[in-house]
């Protein structure tokens, strides 16, 4: 699993609850899915009102992406087929997947017609929550956008605005380290993300984390 995607395999990860859903659950809740995003991914789509899509690092995070460092990545089929039980339905879950978004900081879309009507923005003006972590008055905000959420350790990360040379603990449910990679080299050791803040065309960077549960 680490060696194909570069995640370790556990009972958190997108794939293996999609798995035990097909497994275990009723078939009727498998067939009226329609559409599976992660919680951050979810909560951007509900700040701009339509389906975004999730960017790089979210979806290594559910062990179905398969990373190539030179040419981006792309949904596994094999690994679609195993969850899915046949090939039909790795296709199915392929869609409900949907794109992803491989380029990181750039505007998503608009803030809904919603939000901007319930909290008073201005309809021109946008929201740029993709580090979840941050606390911050939206009503001082001006010119921002929103770009690709990220997930909660992850931007807890960010927050801190690592050096090169540092590790982030961050203490909660899963005790997670994480600490910067120059190079995607998987093991199942640990797990590799792209880094969801980096410039086009700037060396890849990545974040290698260590979970204990």
């Amino acid at each position: 699993m680490a060696a194909r995607v570069g995640t370790c395999a556990n009972a958190s990860l997108l794939s293996a609850q999609l798995l035990r859903v097909r497994e275990s659950w009723t078939s009727d809740v498998w067939a009226r899915t329609g559409k599976i995003q992660l919680a951050s991914t979810f909560l951007a789509s509900m700040m701009v009102g339509e389906w975004v899509c999730m960017g790089e690092a979210e979806a290594c995070a559910t062990g179905m992406w398969t990373h190539v460092a030179s040419q981006g990545g792309h949904w596994d089929d094999g690994v679609l087929e195993i969850i899915g039980g046949s090939r039909e339905e790795g296709r199915r879950i392929r869609n409900w997947l949907g794109d992803v978004d491989m380029v990181s900081g750039r505007k998503t879309a608009n803030l809904s017609r919603y939000i901007c009507e319930r909290y008073g923005f201005e309809p021109g003006m946008f929201i740029m929550p993709w580090m979840m972590s941050a606390v911050f008055d939206l009503s001082i905000m001006l010119d921002t956008i929103v770009t690709p959420f990220t997930s909660d350790y992850l931007s807890a990360y960010l927050s801190v605005c690592p050096s090169p040379g540092d590790a982030v603990l961050s203490f909660g449910p899963m005790d997670t380290l994480m600490t910067p990679a120059q190079h995607y080299v998987p093991t199942r050791l640990y797990s590799l993300f792209p880094h969801p803040a980096q410039d086009v065309g700037e060396k890849r960077r990545y974040i290698a984390m260590l979970n204990s549960r």
